[in-house]
């Protein structure tokens, strides 16, 4: 089942950027870069990225494109869209919002951001990927420090971590993996970074096979293990999980069986303990059936983001809704 949910997701934001080639609502959604403060030099300016793919009985075309953000308006800054040489499947900022990281099948690449929204891409050496990696979501750490890559791993789980050096290259770090011993399936589908540096963790979606908290040092980036969630039944998936801004309650977007959306209580000792009346409803209606193949989609939300006021926002397959 977890190999199955995984094709239906990764299905079902394609299928998404086909109708919609700006990325609304899918893989590769907007990431706008808000002002950050401290002695690093920053980006203040007001822009959104987007992903996108085409796919024609004889053409495939990977994009990115950048935008202006004005009031209730968008508009594309001037060199764009660029080309991308793989699917891309996920994508990052730095809290300073000066580079900008896209990953995907086989590689992640990355770009300085300039004042003015345009982007020059990083290499390392000759080599224009910085990384290697089967990458299906990102996150960087509040210090912007480190970047962490949930990878494609039927086996199990395996989080890539890179130290982000001067100019935005990539340096491998040695990262976590994790196998389910109980026996269910995983499917790495979201990782986030706890953006309170007193209170620093690192979680991981997959899938049945439920979340992973890991506690992050941030002196040596290092990962310990130190809760799981694990869904009531096989027939439920955790997709996605984010962290309120005091880094105290960790949210879970789950689909299928107890769909909705789950506040975690983040206690001593990183004890996880679901907030009374959970799972909260965030999507209903009947299964989708897509293809081809023809897979079936679970009822319930597959993407959850907060923003700085701390209110929560989700996607299903099909839309990007506000909830109040």
């Amino acid at each position: 089942m977890g190999v199955v949910m995984d094709r239906i997701r990764r299905w079902a934001a394609f299928s998404a950027l086909l109708a919609l080639p700006m990325g609304l609502g899918c893989a590769g959604f907007w990431n706008t870069t808000p002002t950050s403060t401290g002695t690093t030099p920053t980006n203040t300016g007001n822009f959104a990225y987007a992903t996108s793919s085409y796919s024609s009985s004889s053409t495939t075309a990977y994009t990115l494109t950048g935008f202006s953000v004005g009031t209730g308006t968008l508009t594309r800054l001037s060199g764009f869209p660029l080309t991308l040489p793989f699917a891309p499947t996920a994508t990052a900022i730095n809290p300073a919002n000066t580079y900008l990281y896209v990953g995907g099948t086989g590689g992640i690449r990355g770009y300085v951001i300039s004042s003015t929204g345009g982007l020059k891409q990083i290499t390392n050496g000759s080599n224009p990927a910085l990384a290697t990696a089967n990458v299906v979501s990102m996150d960087i750490s509040p210090d912007g420090k480190w970047l962490f890559g949930l990878d494609i791993d039927i086996d199990g789980v395996t989080i890539d971590e890179f130290q982000i050096q001067s100019g935005g290259v990539l340096s491998s770090v040695t990262g976590a993996s994790y196998t389910v011993s109980n026996g269910q399936p995983v499917v790495p589908s979201s990782i986030r970074v706890s953006q309170n540096a007193k209170s620093l963790y690192v979680a991981a979606a997959l899938g049945t096979g439920g979340d992973l908290l890991y506690v992050l040092d941030t002196s040596t980036g290092a990962l310990t293990l130190a809760n799981r969630v694990t869904p009531t039944t096989i027939s439920s998936a955790d997709q996605a999980v984010a962290f309120d801004s005091s880094g105290a309650t960790l949210y879970v977007a789950r689909s299928g069986t107890d769909a909705g959306l789950i506040p975690y209580a983040i206690g001593t000792g990183s004890t996880l303990t679901a907030v009374s009346g959970a799972p909260y409803a965030a999507g209903s209606g009947p299964s989708l059936t897509i293809g081809p193949p023809p897979y079936t989609v679970s009822p319930g939300p597959s993407s959850i983001e907060l923003d700085a006021t701390g209110i929560v926002r989700r996607r299903n397959a099909r839309s990007f809704v506000r909830l109040v």
